[in-house]
């Protein structure tokens, strides 16, 4: 072979080496760049919990009560999915319901918080729509999360068991 022609070859063949090296990591790294995740978490520092919130929610913070709401398209109107109400309350407070008539109660525990699950109808609905309420406490904090008028949920289960407290 001549000198010139080995000296394209390769020219050639290390340009081939460098172009698979870069296909290869665009392939395999540069797409988990622009993977997002399913869930994000919400962090409250006040009352000193989190929460994980599915992809294509957003959460809708207020002085001592939250909801979870579903993004909507950009002209419709976006109504929370889940209400979280906390309360500063003594111990014994979690088997009352100022805001519900409730039934069928269980002890539960979420990730080392303790509380009570049951089933309520709010006074402004019928009896027959009964919601589920959880009512966790902690140091003297009642958590109660429950659905938004007694709307169904795919989410809210998801979010409930994801509760944390961070202190």
């Amino acid at each position: 072979m001549k000198p010139k022609t080995s000296k394209i070859i390769l020219a050639v063949l290390i340009l081939a080496i460098v172009g698979i090296g870069v296909i290869y990591y665009w392939q395999n790294f540069r797409q988990q760049d622009y993977v997002q995740p399913a869930t994000t978490t919400y962090t409250n520092e006040k009352w000193n919990f989190s929460l994980e919130i599915p992809e294509g929610y957003f959460v809708s913070d207020h002085e001592s009560f939250l909801y979870v709401v579903k993004k909507e398209a950009p002209g419709k109107e976006s109504l929370p999915e889940i209400s979280l109400n906390i309360k500063q309350y003594d111990i014994t407070t979690t088997n009352t319901a100022p805001t519900a008539d409730l039934g069928m109660e269980e002890s539960i525990i979420i990730n080392g918080i303790s509380g009570k699950k049951s089933f309520g109808s709010y006074s402004v609905y019928p009896a027959a729509n009964a919601c589920p309420i959880y009512r966790l406490h902690q140091d003297g904090t009642i958590y109660e999360f429950s659905l938004y008028e007694c709307l169904d949920s795919d989410i809210f289960e998801k979010v409930v068991n994801s509760f944390k407290i961070t202190k």
